[in-house]
């Protein structure tokens, strides 16, 4: 190899060292792993219509996946320009489960190790005195192993009851996702 081409190599090298990858805003989820969501104050998802949604989880809420699995609920209250409506919710399916890793808080301070964040999809049912609505709950958390999240994701909740209302946009929430097995 001639002295240029080497040159020439070295340097097309060094480039591509100095050009960032692009960010892996989550870690792999191809093994099997179980986790317990924990929301310390309850979360608030706004419509466009200026509705609120309220989320709590009061039960002990366990997901897992690789198989996928889910159990626990909590108090949902919708609150409205003419009052507010409160009732129970209860899980029936873990859709999927997309991990930002551990131990890493947003501020940048160390977590447990255990500690995860990510984006959780999961069908519940929502105790209405006509009978159950289905809904879909989006858990958002973000905790991370390396400070890298997909860039639309904002700690708390999203809340779709399809075809009554969605809750589309986080007002805040505190959740973490701890990391069992």
């Amino acid at each position: 190899m001639s002295r240029r081409s080497l040159f020439l190599v070295v340097v097309v090298a060094a480039f591509l060292g100095l050009v960032p990858a692009s960010a892996v805003a989550n870690a792999p989820n191809n093994e099997p792993a179980t986790y317990r969501l924990v929301t310390p104050i309850p979360n608030i998802g706004e419509a466009p219509n200026g509705d609120h949604a309220a989320v709590l989880v009061t039960q002990p809420f366990f997901f897992g996946v690789h198989p996928k699995s889910v159990s626990g609920g909590g108090t949902f209250t919708h609150t409205f320009a003419g009052g507010s409506f409160s009732t129970t919710w209860t899980a029936t399916e873990l859709v999927s489960f997309q991990p930002y890793g551990c131990g890493l808080a947003p501020t940048g301070m160390t977590l447990p190790a255990n500690f995860c964040g990510g984006r959780a999809e999961i069908r519940i049912s929502i105790a209405t005195p006509s009978g159950p609505v289905d809904a879909i709950l989006t858990v958002y958390c973000l905790i991370t192993d390396n400070g890298q999240r997909p860039t639309n994701a904002e700690e708390g909740i999203r809340l779709l009851i399809p075809g009554v209302i969605n809750f589309n946009k986080s007002e805040g929430g505190l959740n973490r996702y701890e990391k069992l097995a």
